[in-house]
Formats: C-alpha cells, structure tokens, sequence
C-alpha cells in the first residue's frame, strides 16, 4: 500500500518554554546532538516515503526558511515553507496549510519531536478504518500534562485533558503525528485560530472518527527540561536510530509527555 507523499511540519509558535535558547533562534534551529531540531521529523518522514513537506512557520520565519532552502538534497525530501501572518494554534495552522496539500491524504507532526514510526502500517489502519484522523499514541509511565488516549481497539473513544493520578498511574498520550484525510477541511471549526487537539480532536472522537495507532520511540522537546533530559540522554551524539546517512541503528524505547502547544 501506497503512503501519503505529502507532509506537514508545524514550526510557527515561538517557544516561549524554551527561552532563552528561543530568543534569538527559533525552536525548530535549536541544536540538539548536532542536528537543528527540525531536521528529525523530516528525516523520519522521508525515511518512511514522504517525498514533499510543507513546513509551516511563524515565529523567525526568515530563519528558518533560509535553512530549508538547501536543507531539502541533504534531508532526501523536497521542501516547501508556508509562512503564518500571525500565530493560528495547531489547527489554525493545518487548515491554513491545507490549500498547498491539496485534497490528499497526508501526514502532519510537531517540529519539536523526535519520533520513529511505520508509516505504512499506520496508513493501513486509516484507510481501514475510514477515519478523518490517525493518532499516533505512546505509552507513558507518566501522563502527568499530558492527557490521556482512550482507546477500543484501534478507534479512539475520548481524550482526557487532566487524569486523575489515583486512577492513571501511567497510559497512552497523543504523540503529535497525525494521518488526516484529505476531505477533514470540511470538518474543521469556522474559526481562522484554534487548536487541533482540543477544538477538533475531542469531537472527532466522540463522533467515532479518529483512529490511534500505537509507535514505541517518540521524545519531545517542549521545554528547558525536557531539553536538558533529551539532551543528555543523546550525549551529543545523532539521536537513537539516526545516522547521517539516514540510517537506522539501536533505537530506546522511552517515551517523553507530549503535551498541548
């Protein structure tokens, strides 16, 4: 089975819980193990078949466009940047892209995570299912700021912003990289800024319309803590799984909390 050719990387918020490693360099350029962070996410894509990204940005546009301008040889993938007038929230941003996507299926994730997944499986259960949207969820020891997927079988039945720690000591949490439909445009809120997750996720579900798909490695990098723990877990080396010829060694099965933007 075919995969969607196209991708989505969201890059336009500012990253404020970065600071002050976002006050002169947006977060998608932060280097992390030698790498800018942006480079992950487009590197898993292209390794799974993924042959254009559209990649979204906002806050030191300028920055980040000149980067991907001769990033696309190197990474394998061609790129095109979409920039944002003003800050539009993770669906404002996907609804704002989808004319550049066309009326396809495609992929979208945060510039912020490093993740390895099987796109092919993932695109198996979508297409299976009939949903609008395929979740990619990891399971985490702590879902503290995270929320929590819940799921029966592959369709997901809700999303729970705050769990109650005596009840979830650990779950599956939504790691950020989604399967859309092509038609989704129709579904969306009537709003130009919003946010994917809680103003069209939590419907979707309770309308039998999303589907999850479960991956083992996926690491976010949200914040200056998770930065730091990130960081030193690389130990300045290419991340688990990563190489610069876009090959693929030993790769942790650890999880960080994804949490909202």
């Amino acid at each position: 089975m075919l995969v969607p050719s196209v991708g989505l990387i969201l890059a336009g918020g500012e990253g404020t819980r970065l600071r002050p490693l976002t006050y002169k360099t947006p977060k998608p350029l932060i280097e992390l193990a030698g790498r800018p962070l942006i480079d992950y996410p487009i590197m898993e894509l292209a390794r799974q078949g993924v042959k254009r990204i559209v990649v979204s940005v906002g806050y030191r546009a300028d920055d980040i466009i000149g980067y991907l301008g001769g990033a696309g040889g190197r990474l394998g993938v061609e790129i095109e940047c979409l920039r944002e007038s003003r800050a539009l929230g993770t669906g404002g941003a996907i609804k704002f892209a989808l004319g550049r996507l066309g009326r396809n299926d495609f992929v979208t994730a945060n510039s912020d995570t490093i993740f390895k997944f099987d796109l092919h499986g993932m695109y198996r259960v979508h297409v299976r299912t009939g949903a609008a949207v395929t979740i990619a969820t990891v399971h985490a020891e702590d879902v503290t700021g995270s929320g929590v997927v819940e799921v029966n079988g592959d369709s997901v039945t809700s999303f729970v912003e705050k769990p109650d720690p005596s009840r979830y000591r650990g779950g599956l949490i939504n790691a950020g990289v989604y399967i859309v439909s092509g038609g989704v445009r129709d579904m969306m809120p009537n709003a130009e800024k919003f946010s994917f997750e809680r103003d069209f996720l939590q419907e979707a579900a309770a309308k039998g319309q999303v589907s999850a798909y479960p991956i083992d490695t996926f690491y976010t990098v949200n914040d200056m803590e998770q930065y730091t723990r990130v960081s030193a877990m690389l130990g300045g080396t290419a991340a688990p799984g990563y190489g610069t010829d876009h090959s693929y060694g030993h790769t942790s099965h650890k999880s960080e909390p994804r949490e909202n933007p």
